[in-house]
């Protein structure tokens, strides 16, 4: 055993290190990298074909055009650190020829001018763009270039050749053109300058870049933001060039090439041209052999891009000089590599063009990362990767052991199992990735490199190259270790099996049609190949899709995986591609059914095979488990019984002393239940009163109906047709309509053989399977419907429409959408141009944050502040007048005492002081618009704006600001009482008695001011019915900056010197975290970017010189960071966003932005939040994210506060209802002998919908918390004007001032409090109508299908978790391989999305193809394969789960779903009836065995040992029982006495006096002697011995008291069978009424009651002290539940049997001991007895001798008398 299941959970953790291994590679990390980077290359268009992409590039000369007008300008769109950035289109940076938009003619460079309309259409029709100068009046331009000074006296006459290779001939005809100084004439291609390129519309670059062209290294160049360029390489194969060999058509196609397609990853001495080329005088360019891209050799040329873009471009086109890029370039590689220290990643990347003889070019972009701080100690993740190589090692070595130790016993057996082979092949991977990650990381390059690289070429050049060769080993690596891990999951599956057996269903069914399956495979390959030749035969010369065999090929597999192409084959042939579609689909789905058939078949016999395994021994984890379990009770029994002493302590007992399972009650506490049958189980058993056994019982008490089976095979059905009144099934309330389903008898449980059809035909009653159960005890069960339509199912209903309504009247998403698609055309949809190069750009399309700025321009400030509305007439955009100029009431804030330095064009034309506090409409605002107004103060509209002196004055405390009082309204001037008039005020006033004259002599006196209001009078308009509400600043924008810290690695520190700092780097998304707010609880220091250091909370415009303070109020969510208002027009907004664009905001500073916007719609009433975020990652790549929410305010109607009142009562009867299914399990647990902590357990386990309910229960409690809070936002409470909302009391403000404060924030929390509502709500709609499922069952068909899912649930989940497995398996090879340059598959959980939808037939197939078609070709067909297989697995498991279940199945039709609706109308009397059943239920406790006890009659005990008053008062009871009333019940007083008068008084004592308790003891003493008399008169004498010494020992014992005798017996029938038992479940009236009788009868009947006196007082004094329940508990076994299966009811019956004889010896041992007790108080009182006759006749004795010598002294005293008398007489005798 241990030797299957010890290797099986080693390989679990085996596989458990690959994968977590395959976690720590970081690819995500990478793919993000790669996105920010790369991608802009890739996506961008040619500068003069906007159509036209990287992956349209078809020749040679197409490739310089990439790389001069995409892919350098792309690199260098971001300057290098070291320089300024620039804008295009503006006097700081000029657009060249034929770019735009321009505004002047100074924006445009050299001696161009700005045209007029003259852009293409793709900018737009009113741009204008840069031409040339035409006509007399241009100007003279001279432009400084490394040939020397060139003048231009006109306009330029020709430029359609642009950046020519020489010096246009016709510019020597051109006088306008010369040298300055100089008479010589340029000539073309001349020596003097060999790399001279003419431009003309470079130009004006020259002179910007003259200084840096020839400059050192020393610059850095930075792609997004974070990502440094290294180095760059180009590498060249020319293609091989051979004469035709056609003599037909040489002389017209004189040479062609030698191959297809020359590869670039590889070396052919026949496909290449290897020899030398270029200039002899310049350059001569040598093959280089085992270098370049992949070494694969080709002639080389590094790149160094630290050199400016201009100096690259030279490089480039003298390349392009020298032939690199004409036709007999065969292939071309361009590598680049790039670092970023925030994440300490090298990425390694190479766009390779491969050009085929038919003109066109193969683009192919791979991606490696390498990562050189791999084991860094001072990470975490370092020392699990070491815990892992340890681990694995370790294992591999015991793998490898144990698998050559399989093939040297038997290698026959090993190489056939294909498991073992599978698991060889990991092993031999295993080996071979740790060969490669040895290498990898005890290499040179990975150990030694560091920044800064090498100053001398050669060296650079080598480090360049030992830098993408790691880094594709690293690759390399990483693809095997993904293949590994695939086949180690694979593996896993096995290995599972060995362990729980039901897991190998899969692979044991496919092994049990494994022919069957190869042949499909097979048939399936050969029609795969047939239609891909026939689609590349018919359509392959018109589509593209079928252009070669393996886009045939893809095309295929695409309709193979649900994709039509029908399209695509109507484009090839009409005709023919109709017949394509048609034929291809039918066939395969005929294949495709042929499949699940085998799979089914399979799935049938592994079934078949499994349930006849019934040995669990034969299961390894079932065998250990169950030796587990064996043998920690016998080491660890006192846990056990610590355990069981805490759980009696803490939760008492199971059931409640030694009760039994009252199955009875459970089944009438299920029966509450609506969506479960009622179950019955009636037990028939052997009465012991009963004399004779009555074999036909069962028979005799229901009489069943036979129903034929629905489906064919299915089993019969027995209805019951009628019960016998007070019969066992009656008594049970079994009721006609109930389905007999099992039968106990024996022993044995049968549910299926009783209802055989064959069964039923050998006789056709079904009273004879009733009369086959003659001998009892026999339990039947029997199962009722369960009924559609009950209150609870009709309340649910009407709680769920209830709920939809209220949902839907509330959310109103309809409205919501529309909304929502208005603000998403005016920020997300607009498109505008950049440049270099020139293209399109959107929201979705934003690569950095330097596009931010862009979209401001166009999103916001054009498009949201396109229109503006009256806010009196509420007048359109066309009809208000306005043009979106500055509003005058209002100034632009920038920050506490600044004077308005900006520039006039910048600003509004109102002159306004510096503030010298911060006025609420500002909150939180570092630069926005606030009224023209100063603030109101607590005194309302009134406050002090200066005094009369600056100095402090005693009486004056309030004296100590300046004597100009700011105030637009009215002033007053005194102080205290003493005041002037008010006097008009428009701007300022002195504080002075010259001024407002001298209200008190003597006194410092203030200056009042009584401000006034601005009337809000313009608003943002948006589509004509959407407003902007804010009365400041429509739009807010809260930004965060970065701040950098000196890289601590000294490895990498040269050449990235400052990173970002850690909170910022590890955050996911700063737009949505307090990353400041983290920095500012921080102790870091902070620098920006070039290494300066600058404050953590302030912020300065580079150009404006504006503090941008940091703060919490006033920004999103609170998070923190700089707040900017955008003011309410169009020149506000352009005002704010130029301030924003100049300090560089978004370029330079900014890690993270959040606009917001709020608009209402008044058609709608409902208002709008928006909030568009840009979040910067470490890695480079721009986060988007657009989110809206629309929401009324008004929220409530009086229709809604009804359906919500409603709603909340609902959800209460719906929470009490559950907590009363909650109880009513808990009493069910409790009924089971459950502890009491399992009823939660026991309460899922019963029913899986209860999961749904107590969910819904959860979320409608979340629905009306989060509508409360939602309609409770900044809520008060007054005792005189109650509660008061924000959400209730809103208004748009028609009057503003400077404590006017834009509530953006409340609408930020009302849209996500309301966003919350909606999102709780509709996952609560959706639980509810799944719970509402569970009604379903009492509905025959819909009944069928649960059951069918529930039967199957094992299988279901134990095919998903293989399923999982080897999904698994796939996305860690997906994202290894592909996870870098595809976007959807860069994560895990997007890779394991993607793979998803790949098996729906949603996949880029042939990108990938594209992008690695070798390895393409074999992940596809694995995939698809294993997918079709285990998808259809799932089919299998649910149609065998059906066809088992069918066999149960009830009829179900129209009529039969009627007649089930029509009798469950009926619930509401006979759920009235079985209540009151249940409540005449009483239990029989401790109390009521008491009342019956005979130590109520002690106190009647009479010295013979008699009870004389005890008949009378029984006599009584069983009157009240005979009249049925409760014999427990007082009796009237009168009705009392009046009895009383006829019975006899025997109450002799009152225990309460001391001297009747001294009587009581002596009488109860003599009774006991009066009985022991009794029983030793009864005795006979002993025989006498006859002669032998020995009695008759055969001789019965004989007794002839008829009580002592009855004793005997009635002992003797105790021992010889039957149990004592408890009554301990609560009993109907008429049971009591038997059991009190019964006690009553045999209390007067029993002549002595001596023993039960002893009996009954023990059991009290056990009860009252709980000492006989304790006991009880300690006696009782473990809790018992109802058995289900059939093997199961021996060990329960011997379990039941067991725990009656302990409970039955436990009670004889009470009653013996009481009898014990009670006789050696006989035998006390006996010799008491005896000693007292003893003591009587020894006294008696003496009396006796006494008188004997009295007697014998008489008779001596007679015989002296008569000897006296004779002697007396003698002297007499003569004469007498």
């Amino acid at each position: 055993m241990s030797s299957m299941v010890g290797p099986a959970v080693l390989y679990l953790a085996y596989a458990l290190c690959f994968l977590v291994f395959n976690i720590l590679m970081g690819r995500d990390l990478s793919s993000e990298m790669y996105s920010a980077t790369i991608r802009r290359f890739i996506d961008t268009p040619f500068r003069k074909k906007p159509d036209k992409v990287l992956a349209d590039v078809n020749s040679g000369p197409q490739v310089y055009e990439w790389i001069t007008s995409v892919f350098l300008p792309q690199l260098y769109r971001e300057y290098p650190m070291a320089l300024d950035r620039q804008t295009y289109c503006s006097e700081s940076s000029l657009c060249l020829l034929g770019e735009g938009d321009v505004d002047s003619d100074t924006h445009c460079a050299g001696s161009l001018v700005a045209g007029d309309n003259n852009c293409p259409s793709f900018l737009g029709s009113n741009a204008a763009c840069c031409e040339a100068c035409a006509g007399p009046s241009c100007s003279d331009f001279t432009v400084a270039t490394e040939s020397g000074d060139l003048t231009n006296t006109t306009h330029v006459s020709d430029v359609s050749q642009n950046c020519a290779d020489h010096i246009p001939s016709w510019l020597h005809d051109l006088s306008q053109w010369s040298r300055p100084g100089s008479s010589r004439r340029l000539q073309s291609n001349s020596a003097e300058d060999p790399d001279f390129v003419y431009c003309p519309e470079r130009l004006s670059h020259v002179v910007s870049d003259i200084d840096t062209r020839t400059a050192q290294i020393g610059h850095t160049l930075m792609l997004a933001e974070y990502n440094r360029v290294l180095m760059g390489r180009l590498t060249l194969k020319r293609a091989n060039i051979v004469p035709h060999k056609s003599k037909a058509f040489a002389n017209a196609y004189a040479s062609m090439l030698s191959s297809t397609r020359t590869n670039a990853h590889g070396y052919s001495s026949i496909h290449e041209n290897t020899d030398s080329f270029g200039n002899p005088e310049a350059k001569w360019y040598t093959y280089m052999h085992d270098k370049g891209f992949n070494q694969a050799g080709g002639f080389v040329e590094y790149i160094d891009f630290d050199s400016s873009q201009d100096h690259v471009l030279d490089h480039i086109a003298t390349l392009k000089r020298h032939h690199w890029f004409d036709l007999n370039q065969g292939s071309l590689a361009l590598e680049l590599m790039m670092y970023n220290g925030n994440i300490d990643n090298f990425l390694y990347v190479s766009f390779v063009f491969e050009h085929d003889f038919s003109g066109r070019t193969h683009v192919s972009v791979n991606a490696s990362p390498l990562d050189l701080s791999w084991h860094d100690l001072s990470r975490p993740a370092s020392w699990v990767r070491f815990f892992i190589y340890t681990s694995v090692l370790i294992m591999f070595c015991f793998f490898v052991k144990a698998e050559f130790e399989d093939m040297s016993a038997d290698w026959v057996s090993y190489f056939s199992d294909l498991m073992a082979m599978v698991h060889a092949a990991s092993l031999a991977l295993c080996a071979y990735c740790l060969v490669i990650h040895l290498t990898i990381f005890v290499s040179y390059t990975y150990l030694h490199f560091q920044f800064p690289m090498s100053t001398d070429k050669t060296a650079r050049q080598q480090e360049f190259e030992d830098l993408a060769s790691l880094a594709v080993r690293m690759d390399n690596f990483v693809t095997i270790l993904s293949v590994n891990t695939l086949l180690i999951c694979v593996r896993l599956i096995s290995v599972i099996t060995t362990l729980v057996p039901q897991a190998g269903i899969v692979i044991n069914t496919m092994l049990q049609v494994g022919y069957s399956l190869i042949a499909f495979c097979v048939m399936f390959a050969i029609m795969s190949v047939g239609f891909t030749f026939v689609g590349y035969f018919c359509f392959g010369m018109r589509t593209e899709g079928f252009s070669t065999i393996a886009h045939s090929a893809i095309s295929t597999t695409k309709m193979l995986m649900h994709d039509p192409n029908y399209l695509l084959l109507r484009e090839g042939d009409s005709d023919a591609g109709f017949v394509f579609f048609v034929v291809f689909h039918i066939s395969f789905l005929l294949v495709q059914q042929i499949a699940l058939s085998i799979l089914m078949l399979g799935y049938f016999k592994e079934r078949g095979r499994v349930e006849q395994l019934q040995d669990v021994d034969k299961y390894p984890l079932k065998r250990l488990w169950r030796m587990f379990v064996a043998r920690v009770p016998e080491y660890s029994s006192w846990i056990n019984r610590c355990a069981v002493s805490l759980q009696r302590l803490l939760f008492g007992s199971h059931g409640g002393g030694t009760s039994r399972v009252n199955y009875e009650k459970v089944a009438k506490l299920r029966d509450r239940r609506a969506t479960k049958p009622r179950m019955r189980n009636v037990l028939y058993e052997q009465k012991q009163d009963d004399e004779a056994e009555e074999t036909d019982i069962v028979s005799k008490d229901v009489k069943l109906r036979a129903v034929q089976p629905f489906y064919p095979g299915g089993m019969m059905h027995y209805y019951v047709e009628s019960v016998t009144q007070n019969g066992p099934a009656h008594d049970f309330r079994v009721q006609p309509g109930f389905r007999l389903v099992e039968t106990q008898h024996q022993g044995t449980v049968d549910r299926e053989r009783f209802r055989q059809i064959e069964v039923f035909e050998s006789a056709k009653d079904p009273q004879k399977i009733l009369r086959e159960l003659s001998r009892l005890p026999v339990t039947l069960v029997f199962e009722g419907r369960v009924k559609p339509v009950s209150w609870e199912c009709l309340g649910l209903m009407s709680f769920i429409i209830l709920f939809f309504s209220f949902v839907m009247m509330v959310s109103r998403v309809g409205d919501s959408y529309h909304q929502h698609m208005i603000h998403e055309r005016a920020l997300v949809t607009p498109q505008w141009h950049t440049y270099n190069p020139r293209h399109k750009l959107s929201f979705k399309t934003m690569e950095s944050m330097d596009d931010v700025s862009s979209w401001v321009s166009t999103a916001i400030v054009d498009n949201e502040y396109g229109c503006l509305s009256d806010a009196d007439s509420g007048t359109s955009c066309g009809a208000a007048g306005t043009n979106g100029d500055a509003r005058g009431d209002w100034f632009l804030w920038h920050g506490i005492g600044v004077d308005d330095a900006l520039p006039a064009s910048m600003v509004d034309d109102n002159e306004v002081q510096p503030l010298s506090y911060h006025p609420p409409a500002a909150h939180g605002l570092s630069v926005g618009y606030v009224p023209l107004t100063p603030p109101a103060t607590s005194r309302g509209s009134e406050f002090i704006c200066a005094t009369e002196n600056a100095n402090q004055e005693s009486n004056c405390p309030e004296c100590t600001m300046g004597t100009t009082c700011i105030c637009a309204g009215k002033v007053k001037y005194g102080y205290g009482a003493n005041w002037t008039d008010w006097i008009e005020s428009s701007g300022s006033i002195q504080c002075s008695t010259d001024i407002f004259g001298e209200p008190f002599l003597g006194q410092g006196k203030v200056c009042i001011c009584r401000q006034a209001q601005v009337r809000v009078t313009q608003s943002v308009q948006m589509h004509d019915y959407n407003v902007g509400v804010m009365a400041n600043n429509h739009v807010r924008l809260t930004f965060q900056v970065a701040c950098f810290q000196p890289n601590s690695e000294p490895r990498w520190a040269g050449g990235y010197p400052w990173r970002l700092e850690t909170l910022a780097a590890q955050s996911q998304s700063c737009a949505d975290e307090p990353c400041m707010q983290k920095l500012q609880e921080s102790d870091i220091s902070c620098w920006s970017a070039k290494g300066e250091n600058r404050s953590k909370s302030t912020l300065r415009g580079g150009w404006s010189n504006i503090d941008y303070e940091f703060t919490l109020d006033g920004t999103y969510k609170y998070l923190g960071g700089f707040s900017v208002g955008f003011g309410n027009t169009r020149q506000e907004a352009a005002v704010v966003s130029d301030i924003l664009g100049h300090d560089q905001i978004f370029e330079q500073h900014a890690i993270s932005a959040v606009f917001e916007v709020v608009t209402y719609n008044g058609n709608f009433d409902m208002f709008m939040y928006s909030e568009v975020g840009f979040s910067l990652k470490s890695t480079g790549k721009l986060e988007k994210s657009m989110r809206t929410s629309a929401f009324p305010l008004n929220i409530f109607t009086i229709i809604n506060w009804l359906c919500f009142a409603a709603y909340i009562a609902s959800a209460v009867i719906f929470t009490l209802h559950f907590l009363y299914d909650l109880h009513n399990q808990y009493n069910i647990s409790n009924a089971l002998l459950r502890p009491p902590y399992m009823f939660m357990i026991d309460f899922f386990k019963d029913d899986w919908w209860n999961i749904v309910d107590i969910g819904s229960v959860i979320l409608n409690i979340l629905v009306i918390q989060s509508l409360c809070s939602f309609m409770l936002i900044n809520s008060r409470t007054d005792i005189r004007q109650g509660t008061k909302t924000w959400t209730g009391e809103y208004e748009f403000n028609a009057y503003a001032d400077l404590n006017t404060v834009d509530q953006i924030q409340e609408f930020e929390t009302a849209a996500s409090l309301y966003q919350r509502f909606s999102g709780v709500a509709a996952l609560n709609g959706l639980l509810l109508i799944v719970r509402f499922m569970k009604y379903f069952g009492g509905i025959a068909a819909l009944r069928l299908v649960m059951t069918t899912l529930s039967a199957a649930i094992q299988e279901l989940i134990f095919i998903i978790i293989i399923v999982f497995v080897v999904f698994f398996g796939f996305v860690f090879l997906f994202q290894a391989n592909f996870g870098i340059q595809f976007e959807g598959l860069g994560e895990i959980y997007q890779t394991l999305v993607s793979t998803f939808l790949f098996v729906l037939g949603k996949f880029q197939i042939g990108e990938l193809f594209r992008q690695s078609p070798v390895f393409w070709v074999f992940v596809l067909p694995a995939f698809q394969v294993s997918s079709f297989l285990l998808l259809n697995m799932l089919l299998a498991a649910i149609v065998f789960s059906w066809k088992d279940t069918r066999r149960d199945a009830q009829e179900f039709s129209l009529h039969s779903a009627w007649h089930t609706l029509r009798e469950s109308l009926a619930w509401y009397p006979q759920g009235m009836k079985d209540e009151k059943e249940e409540v005449n239920l009483k239990k029989l406790d401790a109390d009521f065995w008491q009342k019956l006890s005979i130590l109520r009659y002690v106190n009647t005990l009479d010295e013979s040992g008699k009870m004389i008053v005890s008949r009378s008062e029984h006599q009584r009871s069983r009157r009240k029982l005979d009249s049925g009333e409760d014999p427990d019940r007082g009796e009237d007083p009168k009705a009392e006495h009046s009895e009383s008068e006829h019975e006899e008084v025997g109450t002799r004592y009152n225990f309460e006096i001391w001297e009747d308790q001294k009587k009581f003891l002596k009488a109860f003493k003599k009774a006991h002697m009066e009985l022991a008399s009794r029983m030793c008169r009864a005795m006979d004498a002993p025989k006498r011995d006859q002669g032998g010494g020995v009695g008759d020992l055969d001789e019965e014992f004989r007794t002839n008291d008829p009580v002592v005798g009855s004793e005997l017996v009635k002992k003797q029938q105790d021992d010889d069978g039957g149990f004592i038992g408890i009554v301990e479940d609560a009993q109907p009236d008429d049971k009591v009424k038997f059991i009190t009788c019964a006690l009553s009868r045999k209390l007067e009947e029993a002549d002595h009651l001596s023993e039960e006196i002893w009996l009954d007082a023990l059991l009290t004094v056990l009860e009252e002290a709980q000492g006989l329940d304790k006991l009880q508990r300690f006696f009782l076994p473990m809790p018992m539940i109802l058995p289900r299966k059939p093997q199961e009811w021996g060990v329960f019956n011997q379990r039941k049997v067991k725990m009656e004889r302990r409970l039955d010896m436990f009670l004889k041992w009470l009653q013996e001991e009481a009898r014990v007790r009670h006789y050696a108080f006989l035998q006390e009182m006996a010799e008491s007895k005896e000693r007292v006759l003893k003591q009587q006749s020894l006294v008696l004795t003496d009396y006796l001798e006494t008188l004997d010598n009295q007697i014998q002294k008489i008779q001596n005293d007679i015989q002296e008398l008569e000897r006296k008398n004779a002697q007396m007489r003698s002297p007499f005798a003569p004469q007498l």
